[in-house]
């Protein structure tokens, strides 16, 4: 259909129909993975390359939004985690993209925020991603409940996408969690075991 010399109207409709099509593609394969988890496949991963691209990716989809994605950079090196990859890049886009959902339209403030960073305690060392966007926040008898399979706020929303994140970061022996920053808005925490490269 996209290759016929089709009139605006049809145009429109082709672009509305492929684009049906991706989004039912996408839920698709969320419900095919959260069903049937797949083993990990751990390999280093540079983490802020891997925020940067996952940034990259998802530019167009924030510009059309007329959002704002800031990428921070709190480290002092180079921060390298054993991962999957295409797991991991899966649960990042999958959070910004969230969190670029969660600004309404009329917000004052339009922007979405990642930060990674290295924290130590008793526990070890920890990678740590902070996706802060500047939306309503989550209302607290939802907090407690977004992680839970097929639960979800959004009219078009399937519920798997939080439930498959946050299996996949415990997978990895890490945590996910979610609360609404003192400021305003979302903030979602992601915590991974780290070597440091």
């Amino acid at each position: 259909l996209q290759n016929l010399n089709l009139d605006e109207a049809g145009q429109t409709a082709t672009g509305s129909l492929l684009n049906e099509v991706r989004n039912l593609s996408e839920m698709v394969t969320a419900f095919l993975n959260f069903a049937r988890p797949q083993p990990l496949e751990l390999e280093n991963v540079s983490l802020m390359e891997l925020v940067q691209d996952c940034g990259a990716e998802l530019q167009t989809f924030f510009d059309e939004r007329r959002l704002e994605l800031q990428v921070g950079n709190s480290l002092e090196k180079d921060v390298v985690v054993r991962a999957d990859e295409r797991m991991l890049r899966q649960t990042l886009l999958n959070l910004l993209r969230n969190a670029a959902e969660a600004i309404s339209d009329n917000a004052p403030e339009r922007k979405v925020k990642i930060v990674p960073s290295v924290q130590r305690d008793e526990t070890g060392q920890w990678a740590i991603v902070e996706i802060a966007d500047s939306g309503k926040g989550i209302p607290p008898a939802d907090l407690e409940r977004i992680f839970i399979p097929f639960f979800t706020t959004k009219a078009s929303g399937h519920g798997v996408g939080l439930a498959l994140a946050h299996r996949v970061v415990t997978q990895h022996g890490g945590t996910l969690t979610a609360s609404n920053r003192p400021a305003g808005g979302a903030m979602f925490r992601l915590q991974l075991p780290l070597s440091v490269a």
